[in-house]
């Protein structure tokens, strides 16, 4: 299959690696695949509606030297939107050390970013992607969420094999259409979170879901609207938004694991909200504080 190299040289500190290890299972999709070895994942990625294509991105040299070597393949490969779309996705873009310079003045906090330098979550690319993922993870452990995606991902997303190699896409809206909420319980589903994805493929399926560009032009008026969506609360509005934002105005404020992790460090989500010197880096914080 014909395929084209990117090359990126992020800003540092740069970290992505981890947060693809954090948040993967070992060789099974989620919907990317993570090799811990190679330090390389590969996936399936959606270019508008129907424009598929398999990336594979390569991790060198982070945090302070860091270089990101991706093939994309397809008939799409060569696109400029395809180089856009990646660098969007791995948040090359983010001045982490702007987030440093406000940081230093917050002792309580040093320790939530300095064990892991350069560290960022990806960014989903739509909003669509961003709510299977946050209704999976609803009220379940980290684990239990990331063998049920795989399960969803094997049964309702595109496969492909390129040089030995599988590649697998987030479940597509018309697959998950033609499949009943039974079915959807089969994969470990409850009976509201089958629903709720049906709802959500639904959604996408008839083009009403927002746009990227909705989501950033007033995030919370999108959290409001998504919160009519069977099965979604406002936890999980709020962390779909959170991964979809190019920024990090926005994060699961009632998100436990935040919680408890600020508290370690001596702080609280009240805190971080009244804050304005903080306010761009809510998301971030918030992340960096769910993962000690």
């Amino acid at each position: 299959m014909d395929h084209t190299v990117i090359i990126y040289r992020p800003k540092p500190p740069y970290l992505f690696s981890k947060h693809l290890e954090l948040f993967s299972l070992n060789n099974e999709p989620v919907p990317y695949i993570y090799d811990r070895m190679g330090k390389s994942c590969r996936s399936i990625k959606r270019l508008g509606r129907k424009e598929l294509f398999p990336v594979k991105c390569i991790f060198r040299g982070e945090p302070y030297d860091p270089v990101i070597e991706c093939l994309a393949y397809g008939e799409f490969s060569s696109s400029s939107r395809i180089r856009e779309y990646l660098k969007k996705h791995l948040r090359i873009d983010f001045d982490y050390n702007r987030f440093l310079e406000v940081i230093k003045d917050y002792p309580k906090l040093q320790g939530i970013v300095g064990k892991y330098p350069g560290l960022r979550p990806g960014r989903a690319m739509s909003l669509y992607e961003a709510l299977i993922d946050a209704v999976v993870k609803q009220r379940i452990s980290l684990k239990a969420s990331l063998r049920i995606t795989s399960r969803l991902v094997k049964r309702y997303g595109q496969h492909f094999t390129i040089n030995n190699e599988d590649y697998y896409s987030t479940p597509l809206p018309e697959r998950i259409l033609d499949s009943t909420i039974l079915e959807l319980r089969k994969q470990g589903l409850t009976s509201v979170k089958a629903r709720a994805l049906w709802e959500i493929a639904r959604a996408e399926y008839e083009g009403w879901l927002p746009s990227i560009r909705e989501v950033e032009r007033d995030p919370w008026r999108v959290v409001d609207e998504l919160t009519g969506i069977y099965g979604v609360g406002p936890w999980t509005a709020e962390l779909a938004v959170a991964m979809t934002l190019g920024d990090f105005r926005v994060g699961p404020r009632m998100d436990l694991a935040v919680r408890r992790g600020l508290s370690r460090f001596g702080f609280s989500v009240e805190e971080l909200l009244r804050d304005e010197r903080l306010t761009e880096f809510i998301g971030l914080v918030m992340y960096l504080a769910s993962i000690h």
